[in-house]
């Protein structure tokens, strides 16, 4: 278990395997082969005056459809700014329409495992975390990962969005998703990652006792002779790595 002090003086370190660029690169073209197919359903008995909110929905890795909340503003011209919201490990992801009301489109992804979107995958918590992760292309963050990514084609793909004023947030969670899209995604222009997870996993096996963290050692007690590709697969998904790309 670390100290305060351990913590006051850490400094995190960059991982990035040697193919990181050429690996991500494969995962973004591999997307923008599926068809997005989007689909909207208005919400009416959750809007209000000021908010339109529908339920959407389009195609990410492995053809999973992935559910989302469209808040879209009533009033005002457009094109309006948009905000991608990810959610955290645990929690559900909410109707934003509080930004709604004051002019900005909010798209908040459920990704896979959330309700609406884990008709197809479903690892439970905990779980997430190691599912699949003896390889970077079984990984679960694969996936959750092209998830936020097809949400911004979405809203490239709406005319009331101005692609020049696309910005994402989370925390927890959300917040190492939203560094990693970012990363990935040049379209988004600002971000606001808040405690963010998702990074230095080596590191946070040593001096954390918590989950989801703590999943991770949970594995390795279970399968010791696979820690090794363990950790080997996690740079692939180390927010740290990506950071360099913002």
């Amino acid at each position: 278990m670390a100290t305060r002090e351990d913590l006051e003086n850490f400094v995190s370190r960059v991982t990035r395997p040697e193919d990181f660029g050429d690996y991500w690169t494969g995962v973004l073209e591999g997307l923008a082969e599926i068809p997005l197919e989007p689909q909207e359903t208005p919400a009416p008995i959750r809007s209000n005056a000021d908010v339109h909110v529908s339920q959407v929905s389009y195609h990410s890795l492995g053809g999973l459809e992935i559910a989302c909340w469209y808040c879209v503003p009533t009033g005002g011209d457009g094109p309006f700014p948009a905000i991608l919201h990810f959610p955290g490990y645990k929690g559900e992801p909410g109707i934003r329409r509080d930004w709604g009301s004051k002019g900005v489109i909010t798209l908040t992804v459920a990704v896979r495992g959330k309700l609406r979107s884990n008709s197809q995958f479903d690892p439970g918590y905990p779980g997430l975390l190691t599912h699949g992760i003896e390889d970077r292309d079984t990984y679960s963050y694969k996936g959750l990962i092209s998830d936020c990514v097809r949400g911004v084609d979405f809203l490239l793909s709406r005319p009331e969005v101005d692609p020049e004023r696309i910005y994402a947030c989370g925390s927890s969670q959300g917040g190492g998703l939203t560094l990693i899209t970012a990363a990935l995604r040049p379209e988004i222009k600002g971000g606001v990652s808040g405690y963010p997870f998702l990074c230095c996993y080596a590191e946070a096996m040593q001096m954390l006792r918590s989950y989801p963290y703590d999943e991770l050692n949970c594995y390795a007690r279970a399968y010791p002779s696979r820690v090794s590709q363990m950790l080997e697969t996690l740079r692939y998904f180390d927010a740290v790595n990506f950071a360099g790309w913002i």
